[in-house]
């Protein structure tokens, strides 16, 4: 149905959302969920919209998504994320690289996210620690 609509529109056949991602020179997600920290960890530029007021999420998270709004990669209402995909697109690297962004995204990746190229390994572990 979309392609019929929206002729230009490339459909992305890519089974990896991080794949896919790292193609591409802004990467907008409208929900909350993983992708959102997979691009944050990879450096990929990035911009988020939303309803924060309509998922759950705990105070840790409503303080991140806050800083996220403050730096101008958040936002609660596709009108707003609109203008700035407008105002970044022709250079979304400059914006993404620059102090603000990349103090945000530092504290979501040390607060929120675990990456270890040993994962299996630490996972097997813990569940060992279980028996």
């Amino acid at each position: 149905v979309i392609g019929k609509l929206f002729p230009k529109v490339k459909k992305d056949d890519c089974k990896k959302f991080i794949l896919s991602a790292e193609k591409r020179k802004l990467v907008i997600i409208d929900h909350l969920g993983t992708p959102i920290l997979e691009c944050i960890l990879n450096n990929i530029p990035l911009i988020i919209y939303f309803d924060l007021t309509k998922v759950l999420i705990n105070d840790k998270g409503k303080e991140a998504f806050a800083l996220l709004k403050k730096v101008g990669i958040f936002f609660d209402n596709p009108e707003d994320a609109a203008k700035k995909v407008m105002a970044v697109y022709d250079d979304p690297i400059k914006w993404w690289f620059s102090e603000d962004i990349q103090i945000a995204r530092q504290y979501m990746c040390d607060n929120f996210i675990h990456y270890s190229e040993n994962w299996q390994d630490e996972w097997l572990e813990e569940l060992l620690k279980e028996n």
